[in-house]
């Protein structure tokens, strides 16, 4: 289905559902106002799944229709039916006045509840949004309230999780309150809504990722802005990776290992100088960066925790801006005002998923991007199926995101990232928590987009995949770039145990399968045993 057919169905629905729930508050008659009640409830039972979900979300509201309704009857004058007398407090009179006045509001809250569940429950919110803007709703609200549900989602998923973690350690939810428990409802919520803020942060980053602006959305179809096109890639400076700097940024007694390696004459792909990052907290994470890839490679950065891998791939999206030095893509060098042309280059998967998939479904998900480069619908929607055949998650277009496997997510995240067309793609931790079949899925589709030219960047602990897969390889300590160069690089066994690093295994079975026993002189060269 096309996707200005989508918007004009959803349009549709919203504005009769809209309109519902308006009828239903204007009359004051509690008997009109329960036909129409009945109505959207009756409709609400014949789609699967929309009465359950009324029922799950007037859980919700049963706490304020029980309060709203308590004030009405104590409030509002005439014939008394019967009194109600609280101790230590003065007695009031339930009137029938009060009781028709009472029903009358409950009726319009239920039924505007009802109206509006039953547009939830039959068009995806994306939807629902798109729908908003054409009727004329200003987008800033619009995008506000896109931002809050997709919060909501998130401090759920936190929720869920952490209520399973405390299930797991004999808690039990459900039995009846004690001091003990409430204190760890408590305690629970605190961190939750710390959890939920840090989780929050990060989604917002990955949309931000992907071209997302709350000042400036597009919608509908609208050419792509001067800002996000692609520069000519022409103009290149010559290969760097200053030696003179790399050899002084090195920790003393050690020397800059030798490399197989000559960038000289290559155009680079991105190019980072002296680049150094402090946190708020006043955790330095990069200390005077300098390298270079050159395009089409395949580059890993390796490291232990802390190393500062990641916050050097977040500099290349421009989810970062330098705070000393530069970091350059391809000819743009990234500033707070050249984000948009950046993260229009620099494609960025993030290490866990759950960050980065967070729309009603993988299709929307994976057309977020396209949509935030302004392009034509028709152009998002070919961009969407070419990305999802490319990564084999076509099957999985009409499902929810957090009901798919870790592996599924990673191949959607992937495809939301290839759908912008970026000329780089940059991973972090793409075979994390994999199981074997999932980790070469991942990496064949990270490999086809290599093979088309492009480069390629990942951030990784497995020194097997970095030695097998890549042709660059740059080690990081400490927010330093220690040591470069070909995977070869890896077998320098001093280098490997001083970074907290192992020798690649492949490597290891090739030394003990060709060097001979001890005290025989013949052995095949080590070369040969690659």
């Amino acid at each position: 289905m096309k996707v200005s057919t989508v918007v004009q169905n959803a349009t549709v629905k919203t504005v009769l559902c809209i309109l519902a729930a308006v009828l239903l508050t204007v009359p004051d008659s509690a008997i009109v106002l329960g036909v129409g009640v009945a109505v959207v409830l009756t409709a609400s039972l014949l789609i699967k799944g929309c009465f359950k979900a009324f029922l799950d979300r007037l859980r919700f509201a049963i706490p304020f229709l029980v309060f709203g309704g308590l004030g009405i009857l104590a409030s509002r004058p005439g014939m008394p039916v019967f009194t109600v007398s609280i101790p230590g407090m003065r007695s009031f009179s339930v009137t029938v006045e009060g009781l028709w006045s009472a029903a009358v509001v409950e009726m319009k809250s239920l039924g505007a509840l009802a109206a509006v569940n039953l547009l939830i429950a039959t068009t995806p919110l994306p939807d629902v949004w798109d729908a908003l803007v054409s009727i004329g709703l200003p987008a800033v609200f619009v995008n506000i309230a896109d931002l809050a549900s997709r919060y909501f989602n998130t401090v759920g998923d936190e929720a869920t999780r952490m209520l399973r973690a405390l299930e797991s350690r004999a808690f039990r939810p459900c039995r009846l309150l004690r001091w003990a428990d409430l204190k760890i409802y408590g305690s629970g919520l605190g961190l939750l809504f710390i959890k939920s803020l840090d989780r929050a942060e990060r989604v917002y980053n990955a949309m931000l990722s992907r071209g997302f602006s709350v000042h400036d959305r597009p919608r509908g179809k609208r050419k792509l802005r001067n800002s996000l096109a692609r520069p000519q890639q022409a103009g290149f400076e010559e290969a760097s990776a200053s030696s003179g700097k790399l050899r002084n940024a090195l920790p003393p007694g050690r020397s800059r290992p030798q490399t197989t390696l000559s960038d000289n004459g290559s155009r680079m792909a991105i190019r980072i100088t002296d680049l150094h990052f402090t946190y708020p907290d006043g955790n330095v994470a990069l200390r005077g960066v300098t390298l270079a890839i050159p395009v089409g490679a395949r580059a890993a950065l390796l490291g232990a925790n802390g190393a500062g891998k990641s916050t050097l791939l977040l500099h290349t999206n421009g989810l970062y801006v330098p705070q000393k030095g530069s970091v350059r893509i391809l000819d743009t060098l990234v500033a707070d005002n050249t984000k948009h042309v950046v993260r229009s280059l620099v494609g960025l998967v993030f290490q866990d998923p759950d960050d980065q998939v967070f729309s009603a479904t993988v299709w929307r998900d994976v057309a977020f991007g396209p949509t935030n480069q302004g392009l034509a619908p028709e152009e998002v929607s070919r961009r969407v199926d070419t990305a999802l055949a490319a990564t084999e998650t076509v099957h999985l277009s009409t499902r929810r995101p957090h009901r798919i496997s870790l592996g599924e997510k990673k191949r959607v995240a992937i495809a939301g990232v290839l759908a912008m067309q970026p000329e780089i793609l940059v991973l972090d931790e793409p075979t994390a928590f994999l199981d074997p079949r999932s980790r070469t899925a991942v990496m064949s589709v990270v490999t086809l987009f290599n093979e088309r030219g492009k480069t390629v960047v990942i951030a990784t602990h497995d020194v097997d995949l970095a030695f097998e897969w890549a042709t660059h390889v740059f080690i990081l300590e400490k927010g330093v770039v220690v040591a470069w160069g070909g995977p070869e690089i890896l077998l320098q066994r001093e280098l490997m145990y001083d970074v907290g690093l192992e020798i690649p295994k492949m490597a290891t079975a090739a030394i003990q399968q060709y060097w001979a026993p001890e005290g025989v002189n013949s052995r095949v060269p080590f070369s040969e045993a690659f």
